[in-house]
């Protein structure tokens, strides 16, 4: 039986997949200890090496904890996952509560419609919903 682990790890995400809810642990726990760069490519390499699981890097981008809802919009918008295509409002409040950043939709699309007014952000036709990029540096 195979058990699949995510979860936030640093500025991205980690994926584990092992046989046990020892390894399970086990490798939860070497995460936790990890602190540099170089350390985590050797855990990186163990796992795949021991078929303990693998470690992804998705781009979201991680924000300044304690930000307001409109600097947080602009800081995600900005970042390379902004930039990479225009950003719906669902992956806008996405990643805002994968920051931890918890705000009504109302006061989203609020802050959306004023950006746009004001010329720091783009609004787009992406399929059937609006999407947005930051246009203003």
């Amino acid at each position: 039986m195979k058990i699949n682990w995510k979860g936030r790890w640093k500025n991205g995400e980690v994926t584990l997949e092992v046989d046990s809810p020892s390894e399970l642990i086990s490798a939860i726990k070497t995460l936790e200890n990890e602190s540099d760069i170089k350390t985590m490519q050797d855990t990186q390499q163990n796992f795949t090496n021991n078929n303990i699981g693998q470690v992804t890097t998705l781009g979201k981008p991680q924000l300044t904890p304690g930000s307001g809802c409109s600097e947080s919009v602009r800081e995600m918008l900005q970042s390379n996952w902004g930039r990479q295509e225009p950003r719906s409002m669902n992956e806008i409040i996405e990643v805002l509560e994968e920051n931890a950043l918890y705000f009504p939709k109302g006061t989203i699309s609020g802050v959306l419609t004023g950006l746009v007014k004001r010329g720091h952000l783009r609004r787009l036709k992406k399929g059937s919903v609006w999407a947005y990029v930051y246009v203003k540096g």
